[in-house]
Order: C-alpha cells, then structure tokens, then sequence
C-alpha cells in the first residue's frame, strides 16, 4: 500500500508542484478519524484520493500526446531561395524528434514534411510543385501524418503523399512547437515568412475538411490541439494549451502576422506545469 502511495505521490508532484502536494498529504495523514470512521477506513479513504489525483494525472498525460496529426499553416515567403527552414515545427524537447513544415531543405522552392533524420521526409521531391506564391500573397499549407502515411497539401489540393520509411513519433508533455526553426538542435536554418494563422490538430483530417479552412475561422466540429490566430489573438494559443511563448532573433506580431524576419527568427511555445 505504501508503495502505491509513494509512486502516485512522484507523479502528483510534477502535476501539481512539490510544495502544495506535501501540504495535501500532511492535512490528510494528521486529520484525526471521528466518528464512525475507523483508522482502516481512513487508509482505504486517503488511498483512495490518491488514486483519484493519479486519474487526473493519468489524463492530462493522455491529453498532451500526439501522434497522428494534422499541421496546418497559412504562409508567404519573405524570398523563394531560402532554405532549411520551418514554418511550423512540433519538436519533443528532450530528444531530438520532430516533424514539421520545411521549405527547400531538399529541393529548392519546395515544401516538406521535415523530421529528424529524415526518418518520416521522403527525399526524392524532384516531381514536387516549386513554391511560386509573392511575398505579398499567402498559401495554405497542410501535412496529414496518419501512421506510416504522410500527404502534403497546398491551398486544399494534393501536393505530395507517401509512406514514411521510418515510425511516427508520439509527442507528450514534454513538446514545443516551433515557428523558423526546423528543429532545436539545428536553430541556424530558420523561415523567413509571414504567417496570420497556424494550427495542429490532434487527428488525421480530410483533404475536404482542410480546404475549406480560412485564417481566423474556426471549423465546425473541429478543435484544434493548438491554435494561433495571429491577426486577432497575437501570441496566445486560443486552445490555451502553451502557456509559454517566447520570440527571439527578429520575430514579431506586425500587420496581423507573425513576422519571421531577421537574423535566425523564432517563436517557441511550451507548456509550463505550475509548481
């Protein structure tokens, strides 16, 4: 019994902060039994709301995993013959794992999905589309990650589909996401673009459900995993589930956008647990 005790206690720890968790199990292992409760009663009773943090730890756990998914960015290209960079990243900060929107690392003027060794990126891209929008329009720009099938689209149209050589990755608590960068480990190759909207789903969406999405409108019967209306709500992700925001290296909200420009431009969203 203590055992159990003493395992959900390290888990309620990193939900709910050191500090409030101790003084939780001092009130309830001092709180004198009255009544008709028996000290037995009173162990299976303190037991059993453990138990009950542990669920809700257990949840939220489950609640910031992804895996298949959908990343949905509306983008233009400050220039056509940059390289490297990603419009929009999902990276596990405690290893080197990501999956993101990356243009021209390849092939010049090309989008694709990036991931860390190239592990779900198909590399012959010769056939792909090149990039062609100006700088003053936008393009909508979508990656559907559904096990090992990865399909790109452009402005709701099939761009590029293919199976992944390498597993998808499932992301948890421990996840970023990344505006210019591809990934954190490689901070130097960063995208030079504007972009008013940006989205992650937590499921594989339709290529119909994809193309009649508009910047700053929701989608009926959809809830984004993470959501940045830039024109609207600036940095604030209105699924309210990155509570951490922070821009660096020429990154700023201008014209109802998020502006990466600059030296090496970045917006980085984490979750912070309170303690």
């Amino acid at each position: 019994m203590m055992k159990s005790i003493e395992c959900q206690e390290t888990a309620l720890i990193g939900l709910f902060g050191r500090h409030a968790m101790r003084q939780s199990i001092e009130a309830l292992s001092t709180a004198r039994p009255t009544g008709m409760i028996h000290r037995t009663q009173f162990s299976v009773l303190l037991t059993f709301c453990f138990w009950g943090f542990a669920s809700t730890v257990d949840a939220a756990q489950k609640e910031m995993r992804l895996k298949d998914k959908t990343l949905v960015v509306w983008v233009s290209p400050s220039d056509l013959t940059q390289t490297g960079g990603s419009a929009l990243t999902v990276n596990d900060t405690t290893i080197d794992r990501f999956d993101g929107i990356v243009f021209g690392e390849i092939e010049p003027q090309v989008w694709m999905p990036g991931s860390n060794g190239y592990g779900r990126t198909h590399k012959d891209q010769a056939s792909w589309p090149a990039e062609t929008v100006l700088s003053t329009e936008f393009v909508q720009m979508a990656i559907v990650y559904q096990g090992k099938n990865i399909t790109v689209f452009r402005d709701g149209e099939l761009y590029a589909n293919y199976v992944a050589e390498g597993d998808p990755y499932a992301y948890g608590p421990s996840t970023a996401l990344l505006f210019g960068p591809r990934h954190l480990s490689k901070g130097v190759d960063c995208c030079f673009v504007r972009l008013p909207d940006a989205r992650v789903y937590a499921e594989p969406l339709e290529q119909a459900q994809i193309a009649v999405m508009k910047p700053g409108e929701p989608v009926p019967g959809l809830v984004p995993w993470a959501w940045w209306d830039f024109s609207t709500s600036g940095t604030f992700d209105k699924s309210g589930r990155f509570n951490q925001v922070r821009l660096a290296g020429g990154a700023t909200i201008e014209g109802g956008c998020l502006l990466l420009s600059g030296k090496r431009p970045m917006l980085m969203a984490t979750r912070v647990s309170e303690e």
